[in-house]
């Protein structure tokens, strides 16, 4: 560790970083910046999420961590790739560019390229939200926002935003949403997917 007459502080080698609410991130090294009150990790990260009563903890990977620590949050800027056990025969994977996990709650919020792997079907749109129960105990939905494309082996749809609802097994399309199946279209206000969308 280095220290200088600045308050800076450097880390390297095997570096742990918790949060109060249960995220843990492993690098090889953090820089502490006290005059902009930010913790840096430029290189690879590793993080592991509090765990849920879903099952496992979120496990991510990705490059350039920033944590803000006036206001209690990590963002990681690169490569984002994550995986959430939704049960013993369902993973839920994630990828995006940017994540940004907050260290009051367990909310977290994927943004740029987001692609989620839910099920057979795959989930494109720009930003993702992980909304969880009152309690923070459990994972209650999945919000994609700002124009959404959902593909699996038998249709595509599109809408401006999709709600996948973990405990009705639900996705709902709202925002001009339709769906594409052989030569069909079908239209409406909302659509609802029910069953996990088979």
């Amino acid at each position: 560790m280095e220290r200088t007459s600045t308050k800076n502080i450097k880390i390297k080698g095997n570096v742990i970083t918790k949060s109060a609410n249960g995220y843990t991130f492993y690098t090889e090294e953090i820089f502490y910046n006290s005059q902009m009150r930010k913790i840096i990790s430029p290189g690879k990260i590793r993080m592991i999420g509090p765990p849920d009563e879903q099952g496992d903890s979120m496990k991510l990977g990705g490059y350039n961590m920033h944590i803000l620590v006036d206001i209690n949050e990590m963002k990681i800027f690169k490569d984002i790739k994550a995986v959430k056990k939704m049960n013993s025969t369902q993973d839920l994977k994630i990828a995006s560019e940017l994540a940004t996990f907050s260290g009051k709650n367990k909310e977290a919020h994927f943004e740029n390229n987001v692609l989620l792997n839910y099920g057979s079907m795959l989930i494109k749109g720009p930003d993702c939200y992980f909304i969880y129960s009152a309690n923070m105990k459990s994972l209650e939905r999945i919000d994609v926002k700002g124009g959404v494309e959902l593909i699996d082996k038998k249709r595509r749809a599109t809408s401006q935003d999709l709600v996948v609802d973990l405990y009705k097994t639900t996705i709902k399309l709202t925002g001009n949403p339709k769906i594409y199946q052989d030569q069909d279209e079908i239209s409406g206000e909302e659509i609802f997917l029910l069953d996990g969308g088979k």
